[in-house]
């Protein structure tokens, strides 16, 4: 990052991800948060602005200064980019989208294929939530090459693959980690051979840090996934990170659902979708940790939270 202070303005970063990479780039950085103020990150140094990124007078209240990069962690629905980069009196250099490796077209299984950044994508055409999750985010990574064009941006799409870890707020690891401090259980799908690429969001933050304010970056696409695992991998895991024994216990879709268990890294083998994530590693010089390594963080992070 050099000697010389960056000044980076976070949209969101106070959620998993962006709570991690604020914590760890308002170290040697000039951080200026933007985002609903629903959680505060309380750091010192750092500025946090409280507005919705969707109104137009809120924006305002952005400084109006020049960034070395903005890194956008909250944009979910087409026309919030532009919207920010019309609405606001900000400048800056380069433009980082956080987007998904879910916008890669989906394809039958095949032994050995690992999706890079120049893999195909496509618009999902459903209409559940998951579908317009991902159509947004797609239609958000043309809108950021076309309004960074028009403004001259260097602008850099990181594409996540399975996050986890601290600070994770959804239903994945941490359902199954309450599960075995609660109940000394695990309950799995018995559809789970899927194959997921899996980030520790340090690795990932770690990566987003080193590609901020990096004009090699600029105009590139970069998958952020480490290795590739299935639910009774994910378990195995957890339970060597785990003091006492928990027992494994197998049941359908339909029961765990009908019992109110989230379903966790369900799927067959031939709806396996795993990532290179090695561009990204070379670039940004960090080496993602090991599944073990990282579930036990995980598991530590979260124990004391769910004892009783």
């Amino acid at each position: 990052m050099g000697d010389k202070l960056k000044k980076i303005l976070v949209l969101g970063g106070s959620y998993f991800l962006g709570r991690v990479y604020t914590m760890l780039a308002s170290k040697e950085n000039e951080l200026t948060l933007f985002n609903r103020g629903n959680f505060k990150v309380n750091i010192e140094g750092v500025t946090e602005i409280c507005g919705d990124r969707k109104r137009a007078e809120d924006l305002k209240r952005i400084p109006e200064a020049h960034y070395d990069a903005v890194v956008d962690f909250c944009a979910y629905e087409e026309g919030d980019i532009e919207l920010g980069l019309s609405g606001a009196k900000f400048s800056a250099d380069q433009y980082i989208y956080i987007s998904t490796v879910d916008v890669c077209a989906p394809v039958p299984y095949e032994p050995g294929l690992i999706k890079t950044e120049d893999f195909r994508t496509g618009l999902p055409s459903g209409d559940d939530a998951q579908s317009r999750y991902v159509r947004n985010k797609l239609l958000l990574e043309r809108e950021i090459r076309r309004v960074a064009t028009e403004k001259n941006i260097g602008y850099t799409i990181l594409r996540p693959a399975v996050l986890y870890g601290p600070f994770n707020y959804a239903p994945r690891e941490p359902e199954l980690i309450k599960q075995m401090v609660r109940s000394r259980a695990l309950f799995l799908p018995e559809n789970s051979s899927r194959l997921y690429s899996f980030c520790y969001v340090k690795d990932a933050a770690l990566i987003t840090l080193a590609l901020t304010a990096n004009e090699q970056a600029y105009g590139q696409i970069y998958n952020l996934a480490g290795p590739a695992a299935n639910a009774e991998d994910v378990a195995s895991a957890l339970m060597a990170a785990c003091a006492v024994p928990v027992k494994k216990y197998h049941f359908s879709e339909e029961l765990l659902e009908k019992r109110g268990i989230p379903v966790v890294f369900a799927g067959t083998l031939e709806e396996s979708q795993v990532y290179d994530g090695t561009k990204a590693s070379r670039a940004a010089s960090v080496e993602y940790i090991s599944l073990a390594e990282g579930m036990a963080r995980t598991y530590r992070a979260f124990e004391n939270i769910y004892a009783e």
